[in-house]
């Protein structure tokens, strides 16, 4: 005889677990599936900040470069600008001395040894010592005279300097002749005590060179 079929009741319990071993199974595949879609969006947002990071990093770099390379170049525009400076006074100052030379060389002649011959010397001594201590303004222009009245000590160390009439310059022009004078102190002695005067008056000048 064949076997007893099993029960009604039975079978559809079998059918009812399988089914729910299913749809577990499939909501586990689900999951599976949105986690590995989360995990692959999160690897890509993170090689995307990565990326930026290094574009930033990479025009950090850049920007740094660029401004070090700006501020070689300004110093060395500078350092370039201050030898030319300094190479044009030091050339200015040779140009103005050898013209006091000059001058000193032509008071010379003439009176051959006389007073007058050393006073003129003294006071082309003097107006060079002041002209190089003068820090000329730009309003000045040439052909400016100015009467200078100096009083002094045996030295030549000053007391007082004041530019008087007649005087051509504005007053700036005149105070930085009396800074002048202050800054070329001790004014020349050795040489001329012979003609020294504790209160001398002379024609400071400027005409264009220096």
């Amino acid at each position: 005889m064949p076997p007893p079929e099993p029960p009604k009741q039975d079978l559809i319990e079998q059918q009812r677990v399988a089914a729910l071993a299913e749809q577990k199974a499939d909501q586990l595949k689900k999951e599976q599936e949105e986690k590995r879609r989360r995990e692959q969006i999160l690897l890509e947002q993170e090689k995307q900040e990565a990326e930026r990071q290094k574009q930033l990093e990479d025009v950090r770099k850049q920007l740094a470069l660029a401004e070090k390379k700006k501020n070689l170049e300004k110093e060395r525009l500078k350092q370039l600008q201050d030898r030319r400076l300094a190479e044009q006074e030091n050339a200015e100052k040779e140009r103005m001395q050898e013209l006091l030379d000059e001058e000193a060389r032509q008071a010379q002649t003439g009176a051959g040894g006389q007073d007058n011959d050393l006073t003129a010397r003294y006071a082309a001594a003097i107006q060079a010592a002041v002209t190089q201590n003068w820090n000329r303004p730009e309003s000045v222009p040439p052909g400016l005279r100015c009467t200078l009245r100096i009083v002094q000590i045996p030295g030549g160390d000053v007391i007082s300097a004041n530019v008087t009439s007649p005087c051509n310059a504005d007053p700036a022009a005149r105070v930085s002749i009396e800074q002048a004078v202050m800054r070329a102190a001790p004014l020349p002695y050795r040489g001329y005590e012979k003609v020294f005067s504790r209160e001398i008056t002379f024609n400071f000048k400027y005409d264009g060179q220096g």
